[in-house]
């Protein structure tokens, strides 16, 4: 299973809020995911930001979708990497692509 994170500005991914978990196919195909977007390994720390940014205020409602794959369900798929992939759509429209109640605004 993949997990999907929303990743509020400045926060580590994985301290965002978990949308879903589905079967890797059915992120890459409902979410457009990208073997090329790979952002990087399990043991990364995915951040869009950092809160101690000047303009870090203006941002504080920006957020970004990733995709997180583990090592075990990666394997199972040629060119994937375990990992961060971004998802290049916003949380409502994952959340309806996904079928899942969307995040609180």
């Amino acid at each position: 299973m993949a997990t999907v994170w929303i990743c509020p500005y400045g926060v580590p991914a994985t301290s965002g809020t978990k949308l879903a978990e589905r079967p890797f196919p059915d992120c890459v195909k409902l979410l457009r995911l990208r073997k090329a977007q790979h952002m990087g390994g399990v043991n990364a720390t995915i951040q869009f930001g950092n809160l101690e940014d000047p303009l870090a205020s203006v941002h504080k409602n920006l957020t970004h979708v990733v995709v997180f794959v583990s090592e075990a369900e990666a394997r199972k798929y040629v060119g994937w990497n375990a990992g961060y992939y971004p998802v290049p759509a916003s949380p409502k429209d994952v959340a309806a692509r996904l079928g899942v109640k969307p995040p609180a605004a």
